[in-house]
């Protein structure tokens, strides 16, 4: 999963493989995954350990076994728990998969009011939720067919992800949204496309407040309140992402680096770098390369 801009980028499936499944390890693979959404449906399964995940203004716990269900152009992060490490399953799919060409009582009457926004998937699904184990299982067999990686396989695929939200829909996990996030995150969506387009260069929070049209005292305030991060630590937490994404993969000066991702003071970039990734940039590079 990227986790360097707010609206993902790369592509999670192909006309050919239409899906991705990974095992995602925090802090392995990266420390954190900052506030972002993608076009697609994703499946997330705590595997080991336990992380606050955020799913627009909503923040709670999830540990071991929890199933957490994320819509198309939901905005939601990953942060480190109590845990020393977090892995856990993502499977990622688009909503054609499960609507067909769409226009049928199922696609009005369930899917489309998930994919619009106007009903949430209840989160997390822990073990004591209605239907968990029916619903794990099936996961399994998502991810046994993702294994399997073949035409064959991906038949019986589409076959259990119906399944599965059949399952959903049938344990009552669905439930009305506030439409409140929604209105706030079209309020603020051109002010976090701003930013992922510009946190290398020298931006503030009355750069993004404009970009918005809104004032800067409002919209601080709404920004906090969809994103869970003030709009100030979001552009570091943009910055901070691209650095350990370049740690890994460029042979740079770290100094260097941190300079091309926007920041002006060394002293302050260590800091922030020590305060998000628990560690500094030096060891981050060291256990990146080590597979630590």
């Amino acid at each position: 999963m990227r986790n360097d801009t707010a609206e993902e980028e790369s592509r999670h499936s192909s006309a050919q493989i239409p899906y991705s499944f990974s095992v995602n390890i925090i802090p392995d693979h990266y420390p954190y995954a900052a506030p972002h959404w993608h076009g697609e449906f994703e499946i997330c399964r705590i595997l080991e350990g336990n992380c606050l995940f955020r799913r627009y203004s909503d923040s709670f716990t999830a540990s071991e076994g929890d199933l957490i269900v994320v819509a198309p152009n939901t905005v939601h992060s990953v942060y480190p728990g109590t845990s020393e490490r977090m892995s856990h399953d993502v499977l990622i799919f688009p909503p054609s998969l499960i609507t067909g060409s769409g226009g049928d009582r199922v696609y009005s009457e369930f899917l489309m009011p998930i994919i619009s926004g106007e009903s949430v998937i209840r989160a997390p699904i822990g073990k004591d939720a209605p239907m968990y184990k029916e619903l794990t299982a099936c996961f399994e067999a998502l991810k046994q067919c993702a294994a399997d990686n073949c035409a064959q396989s991906d038949l019986l695929f589409k076959s259990e992800l119906l399944r599965f939200f059949w399952l959903l829909f049938r344990s009552g996990a669905a439930k009305r949204n506030a439409v409140r996030d929604i209105r706030l995150y079209n309020m603020i969506l051109p002010a976090v496309k701003y930013a992922e387009l510009h946190f290398r260069e020298s931006i503030c929070v009355e750069d993004l407040s404009s970009a918005a049209n809104i004032s800067r005292s409002y919209f601080m305030k709404i920004f906090k309140n969809v994103m869970g991060i003030s709009a100030a630590d979001y552009i570091i937490n943009l910055r901070i992402n691209s650095v350990c994404r370049e740690l890994c993969s460029v042979d740079m000066r770290i100094t260097d680096i941190a300079f091309a991702n926007g920041f002006s003071n060394i002293s302050n970039f260590n800091r922030q770098f020590l305060k998000i990734a628990g560690c500094t940039p030096g060891e981050y590079r060291k256990k990146s390369k080590a597979g630590i």
